[in-house]
């Protein structure tokens, strides 16, 4: 069997048809479903680029593709572009396929809403709270309250309904969203980190660090990583 796997991640097309990342969601990520699915088919926002970004990998190989929405940033540019957005994502589902929706995200409301009345089972990988990420001050938009109420409202809804929850907390998102009452529901991250990424013993200091260092890692692209709240 095949899957359809949607994610909020933006991507690149090459003139000959190839898909970069410059983010984590590169083809190893995406193959690793092939270990259970056959292929991998990818819904995302995809940009036309004559050239990809210097830091890109490519996302698109063997046994994995995709299935482009049209490319948009912020709320106001997906309200414009809507229709076409929701046909895009309604035109790539097929019926033998798996679904699996990466949540919080935009373009798996509009396929939750398609499923309405037809019982079609579907996954759900939780990976953020909304609640969170819209809360004052860590996102600067006008609609803010509204882009909090409808994400929260929706992403409860969506795991209510799914038959398969996977969370990357162990007990903070399950009780903000928890699963329906039939549904299979396990946690874990989904980061790949390597033997190296892990040392065997705790750093030890011959002398007391006279100028310690602040380490944080993220996307820092919105506030709601709260590096300025760390500093």
């Amino acid at each position: 069997m095949d899957i359809l796997l949607t994610l909020e991640q933006r991507f690149e097309c090459m003139p000959d048809g190839s898909v970069w990342t410059g983010g984590a969601c590169n083809h190893e990520f995406f193959a690793k479903y092939r270990d259970v699915f056959d292929r991998v088919r990818v819904l995302a926002r995809v940009r036309s680029v004559l050239r990809a970004s210097p830091e890109a990998r490519r996302a698109d190989g063997d046994g994995v593709s995709f299935s482009r929405i049209p490319p948009y940033v912020g709320p106001l540019e997906f309200a414009r572009g809507y229709p076409r957005i929701r046909a895009a994502a309604r035109d790539a589902l097929r019926a033998d396929e798996a679904v699996l929706l990466r949540v919080p995200s935009a373009i798996g409301s509009i396929l939750v809403a398609r499923f309405e009345g037809s019982r079609r089972p579907f996954g759900v990988v939780v990976v953020g709270d909304p609640h969170d990420v819209f809360s004052p001050g860590a996102v600067r938009t006008p609609f803010l309250r509204l882009l909090r109420w409808w994400f929260v409202r929706n992403l409860r809804r969506q795991c209510r309904e799914a038959t398969a929850c996977r969370y990357v907390t162990e007990r903070t998102l399950q009780r903000r969203y928890p699963p329906g009452p039939q549904a299979l529901a396990i946690h874990g991250s989904d980061i790949d980190l390597s033997a190296e990424a892990y040392a065997a013993n705790s750093r030890v200091f011959a002398a007391p660090v006279q100028s310690p260092r602040i380490v944080t890692v993220g996307s820092l692209s919105q506030m709601y990583k709260g590096t300025d709240v760390l500093i």
